[in-house]
């Protein structure tokens, strides 16, 4: 098992629900100032609307700002934080790569890589993509909270 350490860029939780493909989406999530508390089932004030978003193995949806910069150059459009549903934007752990098991040191706290981000038709949307694989497949991962509790926060950097 490999342990990468990064450096959060962006805290983001669920600004507002909107209708989605299937159902209502909490993929509209956007920056918050000051210090967010992380736990078991994710950031204080997120939400995910169904089983394949969320629990103890998708607590924290990983996004790196690297790969924000290339999708950017994609969608020929910025890519701000949250824009992909994301709870955390990092930068220093290369996301792209990660394998399962992997173990990530944010700060003070301890991810575990659980799974893959896998795109959805929501994610598409509202991104903006076409829906080819280049732009509907965001590098990025599950992650769950391995070494947390409400005590640990984050606080955005500064970017």
């Amino acid at each position: 098992m490999s342990t990468s350490t990064g450096r959060v860029t962006a805290v983001c939780v669920l600004h507002q629900l909107r209708p989605g493909a299937y159902h209502d989406t909490a993929i509209d999530k956007r920056p918050q100032p000051g210090r967010v508390a992380v736990g078991r089932l994710g950031l204080e004030g997120d939400l995910q609307v169904d089983a394949s978003h969320g629990g103890r193995d998708a607590a924290v949806y990983v996004y790196a700002d690297q790969d924000a910069a290339f999708f950017a150059g994609q969608l020929g459009r910025d890519v701000p934080p949250g824009l992909f549903g994301e709870s955390l934007g990092v930068r220093g752990i290369d996301v792209t790569h990660a394998r399962i098991g992997e173990v990530w040191r944010v700060g003070a706290v301890e991810l575990e890589v659980r799974k893959p981000r896998t795109p959805c038709r929501n994610l598409r949307c509202g991104s903006g993509s076409t829906g080819s694989t280049s732009t509907s497949r965001p590098p990025a991962g599950w992650a769950r909270c391995a070494e947390c509790g409400w005590r640990a926060t984050w606080a955005r950097a500064t970017r």
